[in-house]
Order: structure tokens, then C-alpha cells, then sequence
């Protein structure tokens, strides 16, 4: 049997001032949400009770499989970010190089699903169910969560209206403009923590 990971190779660190930096990667500058060096922990830690320590997290995120629950998300569109300088992305720059793609418990680190496939839907295109909301240009994301203790909690999440958005990870080159780059993986957030507005989850469903 396969086994899933249960870490993303991108491990982010917190630091107490607010700042975050990548694990092993002190040359990388990342371009973080305007509000991050104001709330280190997220208030979901709490309301779904997860632990403290990193021991904990590693046995909840062993995955037995996947869980046959899914999540149709946006996973960008063009609406002003909440980054510093509230640069727009743009989702047909953005390079989808992998069949599918970690989807991450907020920034953890830790997997709780694979997205798969994502697909760029052009402004110009018939967009149905897709909320009048959304901006130009959109990548949108089917994700099947874990069969794992983590993936239970993210569940609960969702279906709670704690889990409303996503957030792309993107790696960039260095000619890329704001906005554009290869797809690294997503993260499952609060509406407080998106940096995409439009970034919404349409739809949870198990089959």
C-alpha cells in the first residue's frame, strides 16, 4: 500500500515576534499575510482542541488511507490579497506541474489531504456554481481528505464554518511577478488567515 505522507516537505517556523521563516532555508524571503506578525497561534488551535505538543500532532496526522470526503474549493482567484502591497494573483501564471498536491492543515506543516486535479477556469468561461464573487481568472480544487485522526479534526472544521477559505503556496523564480510561480501546495484556513478573499470552499461531501 502507498503510504501518504503525513508532513509537507515545506515546513514553515513560527517565531515568537511573528515573523516566519522556511525550515532549512534562510535564503528564501517569503511574502507573508499583512496581519501575520499579530497572531502566532491561530484561534482554531483551540476551538478544536489540538495539542501542544509536536509528538501529538505526528501520531493524529498517520494517515490509514484516504477518507472519501472531499472539498470543492477556489483555491485563488484575482481579488486584492491581504500580502503587504495587496498585489493580485494571477492564477494563469501560476504553473501546475504535479498531478495533485498536498493539502495542509492551515500552515502546520502537516498533510490532511491531496488535491487533485487543479484546474485553471478562465474569466471568459461558463462558471457554473461558481459564486458572482469571485475575480477574473480562478483555480479551482477538488481535495479528498485522510483517513486520519487530523483529517477527522479538519472535518469537524469544515463543517463547523471554522475551515471557510484556502491559501496557495507558491515558489517563485526569480523573474517571477507577484502573483505568479509553481504551485507548491494548499492549506486549509480560516477566513482570517486567507490571503485570497475569493479562496472560498464551495462544497464538503462524503461518497
Amino acid at each position: 500500500m502507498f503510504e501518504l505522507p503525513s508532513k509537507s516537505p515545506i515546513q514553515f517556523q513560527h517565531l515568537e515576534a511573528g515573523q516566519v521563516k522556511l525550515v532549512g532555508r534562510p535564503d528564501v524571503v517569503l511574502k507573508t499575510h499583512e496581519s501575520q506578525a499579530h497572531a502566532v497561534v491561530p484561534a482554531w488551535y483551540r476551538a478544536l482542541g489540538l495539542p501542544t505538543y509536536q509528538e501529538e500532532w505526528d501520531a493524529l496526522a498517520i494517515a490509514q488511507g484516504l477518507s472519501c470526503r472531499f472539498v470543492w474549493f477556489v483555491a485563488c482567484d484575482e481579488s486584492r490579497t491581504r500580502h503587504v502591497g495587496h498585489w493580485r494573483l494571477q492564477p494563469a501564471r501560476i504553473r501546475l506541474q504535479l498531478a495533485s498536491y498536498c493539502l495542509t492543515l492551515g500552515h502546520s506543516g502537516y498533510v490532511i489531504g491531496r488535491c487533485f486535479p487543479v484546474m485553471l477556469l478562465p474569466a471568459s468561461s461558463a462558471r457554473v456554481n461558481i459564486p458572482d464573487c469571485i475575480e477574473g481568472d480562478c483555480l479551482i480544487a477538488t481535495a479528498e481528505l485522510y483517513d486520519s485522526k487530523l483529517g477527522d479534526i479538519a472535518w469537524r472544521g469544515l463543517q463547523q464554518g471554522i475551515f471557510s477559505h484556502t491559501c496557495v503556496v507558491l515558489s517563485q523564480k526569480s523573474d517571477d511577478p507577484d502573483g505568479a510561480g509553481d504551485l507548491a501546495e494548499i492549506a486549509l484556513v480560516s477566513e482570517a488567515e486567507a490571503s485570497c478573499p475569493g479562496a472560498k470552499i464551495l462544497k464538503t461531501y462524503e461518497v
